[in-house]
C-alpha cells in the first residue's frame, strides 16, 4: 500500500504538470482556434477540481495496475506499460475525432501527446517500483 501512495503521488504531480504544459501551453493555439467546442475559460475554472479528480483517478489505477501485474518491475517493463496504456488512451480521442468536428491536427496532437506521456510515467513508475522492491 505503501508502495501504491508513493508510486501515485509522484506520477499524479508528473501528470498535473505534464498536461498543464501540454494542453494548457503547446496546444493552446488548437484549442483557441476551436473555441466553439469547448466550455468558456470561466466555467472552466469551476469544473478544475473534475479534472484533478480525473487524473488523480488515472494515476492512481495507473499504478495499481503495473503494480499489482508487474512481478519484475524494471525501468524497462515501466515503458513498454506506458506504451500500451497510451494506445489504449488514444483509442478513445479517435472515436471522439469520428462523432465531434476536432481539427485533425489536434487529434494528432492528443495522441502523440498520450503516448509520451504515458510512456514517460511508466518509466517512471518501473524505476520506483524496481527501487522499492
Amino acid at each position: 500500500m505503501k508502495r501504491l501512495a508513493l508510486s501515485s503521488a509522484i506520477i499524479f504531480i508528473f501528470v498535473f504538470f505534464f498536461e498543464w504544459a501540454f494542453h494548457g501551453m503547446l496546444l493552446r493555439p488548437f484549442y483557441e482556434a476551436s473555441a466553439e467546442l469547448w466550455r468558456e475559460q470561466e466555467a472552466m475554472k469551476t469544473y478544475f477540481m473534475w479534472m484533478l479528480a480525473g487524473q488523480l483517478l488515472f494515476t492512481i489505477m495507473f499504478c495499481a495496475i503495473y503494480l499489482k501485474l508487474q512481478p519484475n518491475p524494471s525501468i524497462t517493463s515501466g515503458a513498454f506499460y506506458g506504451l500500451l496504456v497510451g494506445l489504449l488512451m488514444s483509442s478513445t480521442s479517435v472515436i471522439f475525432y469520428s462523432v465531434m468536428p476536432l481539427p485533425l491536427g489536434l487529434l494528432a496532437s492528443w495522441i502523440a501527446g498520450a503516448i509520451l506521456e504515458t510512456v514517460i510515467a511508466g518509466t517512471l513508475l518501473g524505476a520506483i517500483a524496481k527501487s522499492k522492491s
